[in-house]
Formats: C-alpha cells, structure tokens, sequence
C-alpha cells in the first residue's frame, strides 16, 4: 500500500507561551495519520505532515481546535509590513517629532518636578505611582518574554524547518 503524505502550515491562533506550542505538538502527534508536527510559537504557525489515506486536513484542524486554539485562515502575502509601509511609518514619526521640536514643546517633561529632599509623601506617593507604570510597562515585557525559551535544543524557541 503506497503512502500519500502531504505538509500543510497552519496559521495557528490563541497561543501565549511555549507550553501552547508543546500541548498543540504533543495533541497532533498523537492524531491518527500524522507523520510529523512542528509548532512554532514565536511565529504562530504548525507544520503538519500526514498520511493523506489515514487523515484529512480537516482532521488536523480539528486537532488544533479540540484545544480551544484557532486554525486561522491563510493571509496573501503572508501578512507582514512591506517595505513601503515601514517606511511611511518612520516618516510620520520622525515629522511628529520635528513638529514638537519646532514647537518647543520636546521638553515637556522638564516641566514637571523632580523627587527632592522636603517633598511631601503625597507628591513622593503620585512619583511612585507614575514611575510604576514605567516598571510595568518595561520589567513586564521582559518577563513576559522569558516565556518564550525553553522550545527547543539550548533553550531556543523551535524554528520550523523551510518547506
């Protein structure tokens, strides 16, 4: 009996740390008919290679879903900004910021005063109440992030292999 496989990737949705992509690995593995899965969660994707005579593509999907995760439809293109768009982005940016220069208003921040020696704990509460949105901000991202390791050999987030 002679084996049709076929290698699908699917844009995979509802993703938020490795332990997603290890769980959606482990649920197509063990799907009848699938030969090999690799799930990526950096870049939001599964590649699937089956059995075409043991499962459909339908099947596979139906894999991802029966974990509460989205098997998203494919994007011309591939979805990502192109070149143009980046750079209109930049060019407005960097007209905004001329703007404000222009306008003397780039030191705002100067305006406001600075922690001190005699400050009251009122002033000294609403510093630390703003500067926590800073921490929050920046120390959350970078532990947010720390998810993202552990995927592969040496701690490295798994890439998938090109078609």
């Amino acid at each position: 009996m002679e084996v049709s496989e076929r290698t699908v990737t699917l844009r995979v949705g509802g993703m938020s740390c490795v332990n997603c992509q290890k769980r959606i690995e482990e649920k197509l593995r063990a799907t009848a008919g699938v030969l090999e899965a690799r799930v990526s969660y950096g870049r939001g994707e599964a590649r699937v290679r089956f059995d075409t005579g043991r499962a459909g593509l339908e099947d596979v999907k139906a894999a991802v879903e029966s974990l509460d995760y989205t098997v998203l439809p494919d994007v011309p293109g591939g979805g990502g900004k192109s070149a143009g768009e980046v750079a209109g982005t930049l060019i407005i940016i960097a007209s905004l910021y001329m703007l404000l220069r222009a306008l003397g208003l780039n030191a705002l921040g100067a305006a406001f005063p600075l922690a001190g020696a005699g400050m009251n704990y009122g002033m000294i509460l609403v510093i630390g109440l703003v500067t926590s949105l800073h921490c929050a901000a920046m120390c959350g991202g970078f532990n947010l992030s720390q998810c993202l390791g552990g995927g592969g050999e040496g701690g490295e987030v798994s890439p998938l292999a090109p078609e």
